[in-house]
């Protein structure tokens, strides 16, 4: 077959010798390019697009915040337009506001808030689920809901199974210093209860916890989900390690990678007394922040790739000298390549969305506000017989 147009990286396990059964395939030469938002309203210095949900072949369905609308980012090859969708109803029996995430279905749509879950179908018919009072009676105390979305790394939101209308999320319980994983299945409006690997212990290392008769109040940052099919891809912002879990049977596999680029883990370990001075407690969440942070798996390429955003410790609080590095694994979820993105392009920014065959990401600087400069950066796994 013809060889593509890039260098090909032959990737070898760190802690194992001898060559992987698949190959990383990257463009060299990544150029910045840029799209007009058109009719859409939306701004290149905003946090663009503040909330998406990615599925499809070469679209991504976006929030407008402007416009209170969905709008489609579609994609030929490797440049991209946007499309004016639909507009969402603010006031009224309809009306769709204050919500944290979205995911859009070929039936309906699902509206996440910290405290609610709003269904809406073609016909334009609501479902509302109250999660407290769904949560209620399965806790004996009081709880903190989890963000779906990650407000670091481009609101990564991944924790609806669309096959199944199952939506999955984490709750902090805090009466019984316990975290809880919750499944919400839309077809039938039922709340259920999963059990999970994660140490509690470990996440609380990394959190701004204010000790109040067991109450959970500030910095909250629970994990990540990743949903395929029954299986959960449980990750973290303060770790490499990571969890499959099979949300039937219960069973999981913890995946530990090391890296030669970035530590593994945070090691800031900051705790908080009763009524802690305001300023305290920000300089504390700023110390936390700035050490490794890790974004979300997600899911790329036609050989079921996975790949994760890290970013690097920061200096002295100078996040525009931050460090960003792309982390592949195959369809196993084995590291098989790391990326400096910095060396690729000095002016990525850790906005990004995954594609099937590739990564969709933000410039830092904006030279026009109507235009988005961004940088899509083709990736591929492919199997070793392919050659």
């Amino acid at each position: 077959m013809r060889m593509p147009l890039c260098f090909l990286v032959i990737v070898y396990l760190l802690s194992c010798e001898g060559k992987l059964p698949n190959y990383f395939d990257v463009q060299e030469d990544i150029k910045k390019r840029s799209f007009d938002f058109g009719a859409t309203g939306l701004s290149s210095h905003t946090i663009w697009p503040p909330t998406y949900y990615n599925f499809g072949d070469h679209h991504v369905i976006v929030y407008n915040p402007y416009r209170h609308g969905l709008d489609t980012l579609k994609r030929e090859k490797d440049f991209f337009y946007l499309m004016r969708g639909i507009d969402l109803e603010r006031e009224g029996p309809g009306a769709i506001n204050d919500f944290e995430s979205f995911f859009y279905t070929d039936t309906h749509q699902v509206f996440v808030s910290n405290n609610a879950v709003i269904t809406k179908n073609e016909g334009s018919n609501l479902a509302y689920y109250n999660i407290p009072k769904m949560i209620g009676p399965l806790v004996s105390g009081p709880f903190v809901i989890g963000r779906l979305t990650d407000n670091l790394f481009g609101r990564i939101q991944s924790s609806f199974d669309k096959g199944n209308d199952l939506l999955y999320f984490f709750v902090f319980d805090g009466a019984d210093n316990t975290l809880l994983l919750c499944k919400l299945d839309l077809r039938i409006g039922e709340l259920e209860l999963i059990s999970h690997p994660v140490d509690v212990q470990e996440l609380k290392k990394f959190q701004i916890l204010i000790d109040d008769q067991g109450t959970y109040i500030a910095n909250q940052r629970l994990p990540y989900i990743h949903v395929i099919d029954q299986e959960l891809i449980i990750s973290f912002n303060y770790s490499a390690d990571f969890f499959i879990l099979n949300s039937n049977t219960g069973k999981y596999e913890k995946i530990s990678n090391g890296s030669e680029l970035f530590p593994s883990s945070k090691t800031v370990d900051v705790r908080l007394e009763n009524n802690p001075d305001i300023l305290k407690v920000m300089e504390a969440m700023d110390e936390v922040l700035a050490d490794v942070e890790f974004g979300a798996i997600q899911k790329f390429g036609s050989e079921g790739g996975f790949c994760r955003l890290v970013r690097g410790p920061v200096i002295n609080q100078d996040y525009s000298n931050a460090d960003f590095f792309l982390e592949i694994f195959d369809s196993k979820c084995k590291k098989i390549q790391e990326i400096h993105l910095n060396r690729l392009a000095p002016d990525m920014s850790p906005f990004f969305i995954s594609y099937p065959d590739g990564l969709f990401i933000k410039s830092k600087n904006q030279s026009n506000e109507e235009k988005l400069d961004y940088y899509f950066i083709p990736l591929e796994i492919l199997r070793s017989d392919d050659f």
